[in-house]
């Protein structure tokens, strides 16, 4: 804008058009962003929406990324009441739990990470061990049954559900000292961006996580699935496993690839007045 700008100003031209661009021009920078990722979604161009995005977020995280913290997400239960959801255990495994709340490990988790209602929570203990046998770190059989059982407890579960899958893969990719197990969540990860986009609820804990674990390359790829899943929608159904194994096998690539040839519930908007924090910046 800024060269076509300069161009009509040095042939002295004059039209509301260029008028209007010198207007956009004197926008601080995060409002002009804003405004061109409005022209873009009005014009259906998904590539340029991504990277709008994801120059708003630099500027949002920039200023507000501490407020995204894991730990800080809103609906977790507290470390103290998870090391208290089963009985009989001494003060020091108890302290070991409280300890290790939001850090990677190798058992099942007594319940769930957040607040669920009792029989989400009997789903949310399925899910871990689903992410656990999938990545190793339990001796479970058929791995990509799990990662798929995983997809159908997310598709067939709540918003609230979805969040604690997302809340589960973050915690088992913290600490983790099995550097093949960590990988595996990884995949898990980018699996679950492409069938079934984070709500609004934890969509930025999910990308700050993203950009402050991975390497730039590899967040980069996750934060673009995320937001191509976004304004997908999540699938209608299950993937077979033929298709989460080719999902997965792509997800260590430089830029795994969306497919949105699948069948997807409607999308949630990409802009929602939901995300509050970033009221700011649009």
């Amino acid at each position: 804008m800024k060269s076509v700008l300069e161009e009509g100003d040095r042939m002295k031209v004059q039209h509301e058009d260029l008028d209007e661009v010198r207007e956009l021009l004197t926008l601080p920078t995060e409002k002009l962003l804003a405004e061109q990722l409005r022209a873009a979604a009005r014009l259906g161009d998904g590539p340029r929406q991504d990277r709008l995005k994801l120059a708003i977020k630099d500027l949002f995280f920039e200023r507000s990324g501490e407020m995204f913290e894991l730990g800080r997400f809103p609906r977790l239960r507290s470390a103290d009441e998870f090391a208290s959801a089963r009985m009989g255990l001494m003060g020091g495994q108890k302290a070991r739990r409280r300890d290790g709340f939001l850090v990677h490990q190798s058992k099942p988790i007594p319940t769930s990470l957040t607040q669920l209602d009792k029989a989400q929570r009997e789903d949310a203990i399925i899910t871990f061990k689903n992410i656990l046998g999938y990545c190793g770190d339990a001796p479970y059989s058929f791995p990509l049954m799990l990662a798929q059982e995983l997809v159908s407890h997310a598709l067939g579960g709540s918003a609230e559900l979805n969040a604690e899958i997302y809340v589960q893969l973050m915690k088992q990719l913290t600490s983790n000292p099995n550097a093949k197990s960590e990988r595996l969540a990884w995949q898990l990860l980018a699996l679950s961006l492409q069938c079934f986009p984070p709500d609004a609820m934890v969509e930025h804990y999910v990308e700050r996580f993203v950009r402050t674990r991975a390497s730039e390359a590899h967040a980069n790829a996750l934060i673009g699935l995320m937001y191509t899943s976004v304004r997908a929608g999540p699938l209608r159904k299950v993937p077979g496993e033929a298709q989460i194994e080719k999902m997965l096998s792509g997800a260590d690539s430089a830029y795994p690839q969306l497919s949105v040839s699948e069948e997807r519930a409607p999308a949630r908007p990409m802009l929602t007045r939901e995300n509050t924090a970033m009221n700011g910046l649009l």
